[in-house]
């Protein structure tokens, strides 16, 4: 997967911050791993750990919602290409990418307003 220079930059202070090791390792172990890589309960805490941190609201806040985030500026920055959409996050349908996609109705309300009688 591509990765933006920001999130290659963050990818290595990271591995940096870690040390050399084994190639094969597990990048984001934890001491309840046991230096085997996360779980999702163990990726939801630190999720909610650093959102408290910044001060972000984790009432809505999860692994999940950070993978529809990032289907929905991929859907965007498309210009709303649901196949692009799909191949860049690797999904296996369509369908399911317009599943990930929230619509809110007073838009849903100006795109029917738009079009010709």
């Amino acid at each position: 997967m591509p990765l933006s220079e920001a999130v290659r930059g963050a990818v290595l202070d990271h591995l940096t911050a870690i040390g050399p090791g084994e190639a094969d390792r597990f990048q984001f172990a934890t001491g309840r791993s046991h230096d085997a890589g996360m779980n999702r309960s163990q990726a939801f805490r630190v999720l909610v750990d650093a959102c408290t941190a910044f001060g972000i609201d984790t009432t809505r806040v999860s692994t999940h919602s950070l993978r529809k985030t990032f289907v929905g500026r991929c859907c965007a920055a498309s210009g709303c290409d649901l196949i692009k959409t799909q191949r860049a996050v690797r999904q296996s349908s369509p369908i399911t990418i317009a599943r990930y996609l929230e619509t809110d109705t007073a838009d849903l309300d100006r795109l029917v307003l738009t079009l010709a009688a």
